[in-house]
């Protein structure tokens, strides 16, 4: 029996989705802190040396527009261009079977109906009450898990258990309630 989703994407859902992309470029957040601390670390031992201060507040400047433009890029610019966002407000039905996911999804603009293998997938996360389908590295698709019981949640994760490698794979591990 399938199991049925409809997700809203909404301007919050979609601005999430972008914060978990952003957050999982975990090499180029430690590449960029060690850049910065190295520069810095550059600026004090220019500063101990009691070199020209211009060339020291080059290197200040210059972190601070390196790392202000990521900043920017990756939390504030996302919020303008979402509004924008041709996808905002679809309704997106999703019907889990056994071997594929049907998706149906309507808006202003379109109006289309997939069906797609499991093996299309390139990694699927949850993440509190959604889930990532990821097709690519920025593109995937979010499937709300809070209006769905607990026992269909548990079905879904067994189908993409059975269908997705466990590398793929990450679905943390629910805790009961206390009663």
């Amino acid at each position: 029996m399938p199991i049925n989703i409809t997700t809203i994407y909404t301007k919050e859902r979609l601005f999430q989705f972008h914060r978990f992309v952003w957050a999982s470029k975990k090499l180029f957040w430690i590449i960029l802190a060690v850049c910065t601390i190295i520069i810095l670390g550059n600026c004090l031992f220019l500063l101990w040396l009691d070199a020209d201060f211009t060339d020291i507040l080059f290197f200040l400047f210059f972190v601070i527009f390196v790392d202000a433009t990521y900043l920017f890029c990756a939390f504030i610019l996302p919020r303008f261009t979402l509004k924008k966002a041709k996808n905002l407000n679809t309704t997106v039905n999703y019907s889990f079977d056994t071997d594929c996911f049907h998706i149906q999804s309507t808006n202003a603009y379109v109006a289309e109906a997939l069906t797609i293998q499991y093996s299309l997938l390139t990694k699927v996360e949850k993440k509190q009450s959604e889930l990532y389908m990821l097709v690519s590295r920025h593109q995937a698709f979010i499937v709300d898990l809070s209006n769905i019981s607990p026992e269909q949640e548990a079905n879904l994760k067994d189908i993409l258990s059975a269908n997705i490698p466990k590398k793929k794979l990450k679905w943390p591990p629910s805790f009961p309630s206390e009663c």
